[in-house]
């Protein structure tokens, strides 16, 4: 199974830009590209658990420079990637029935709003703004508030 998924939440990147990943984009600790959507340049530290992903990924085969690969080591497709994460998405609700419908309502462009949702409260909203690649923080402020709910302040 591919570790895109997991790259993706880690990184915040859309589908589209990890699969343009090659491993000439791994430069001076980071993994620098160049956002489809924004055009929007961005280095990613290769850090902590994304260091060990990568290292982890480094050992597979590999036809070619493309970062994301399936096991035999051709290229991953968005096709590719879809088939991946719904047979991923399908396993997980059959080993957890407790939370079985969630899992099936999880959508693979939720992990990019996780990402930006689990950005440390201390480091505010700029971090998860530029981590997204996005232009303005209003933007990053609505997609934040709308996966985690308004903050407002209890009545008393």
């Amino acid at each position: 199974m591919s570790d895109l998924p997991l790259e993706m939440y880690l990184t915040g990147r859309r589908p589209a830009d990890m699969l343009k990943i090659t491993r000439a984009h791994l430069k001076d600790g980071a993994i620098e590209i160049s956002q489809n959507k924004t055009r929007k340049k961005l280095r990613i530290e290769i850090v902590s658990e994304l260091a060990a992903l990568l290292a982890r990924i480094d050992t597979r085969p590999a036809v070619g420079i493309a970062l994301i690969n399936n096991e035999d080591g051709l290229r991953m497709t968005s096709y590719m990637l879809r088939y991946a994460f719904e047979a991923a998405r399908e396993k997980a609700a059959v080993d957890n029935p407790e939370i079985e419908k969630d899992i099936r309502n999880f959508q693979f462009r939720d992990l990019r709003a996780k990402e930006a949702t689990d950005v440390d409260d201390e480091s505010g909203i700029a971090v998860a703004q530029a981590q997204l690649g996005h232009t303005t923080t209003a933007m990053t402020a609505r997609y934040v508030r709308h996966r985690r709910g308004k903050l407002v302040k209890p009545t008393k």
